[in-house]
């Protein structure tokens, strides 16, 4: 924006939402949202464009094969049922979020900012392990995502 060069500070990253985005993400894919997943065909013809995974590349009737990183019908129930009546936290430290668990139509809804933070802080190394394949759950969480936040969250408050 030309009024940048004006300002103190011309941009402002907000990790929070950053990080909502990135999770919202995430769970769509994973269980393959209409509209909203990230795997589609046009990744898919990426993959095949730029990547050697022949597991994920569309094959000669058009079809894409599902990949590992989805979750099953009953592992969504689970993953739902879970959070909705075993996840627990102490009082102000977040909230419910049982209540942002659609069980009927197997959705999250109403997750806020913190909420996904906490989510993808407290849930997320553990809650999929034995829901998707090793390799998946490990990168999920792994150290890789607690790094980039960090240098999103440090590179925000000292600059």
């Amino acid at each position: 924006m030309s009024y940048w060069k004006d300002l103190n500070l011309g941009h402002n990253i907000d990790v929070m939402h950053i990080e909502k985005n990135f999770l919202d993400n995430i769970m769509n894919t994973l269980m393959s949202v209409k509209g909203k997943s990230k795997d589609n065909i046009m990744s898919r013809l990426d993959i095949e464009n730029f990547c050697s995974w022949p597991d994920l590349h569309i094959d000669s009737k058009g079809k894409a094969p599902i990949p590992a990183y989805t979750l099953t019908e009953e592992a969504k129930k689970i993953l739902f049922q879970c959070v909705k009546y075993e996840v627990k936290f102490s009082d102000g430290y977040s909230s419910e979020l049982a209540s942002c668990v659609d069980l009927e139509n197997e959705k999250f809804s109403g997750m806020k900012s913190h909420d996904c933070h906490v989510f993808m802080e407290r849930l997320l190394p553990f809650i999929f392990a034995e829901l998707l394949d090793r390799n998946v759950h490990l990168a999920l969480s792994g150290t890789i995502l607690t790094i980039l936040f960090a240098k999103l969250f440090l590179s925000n408050h000292l600059t």
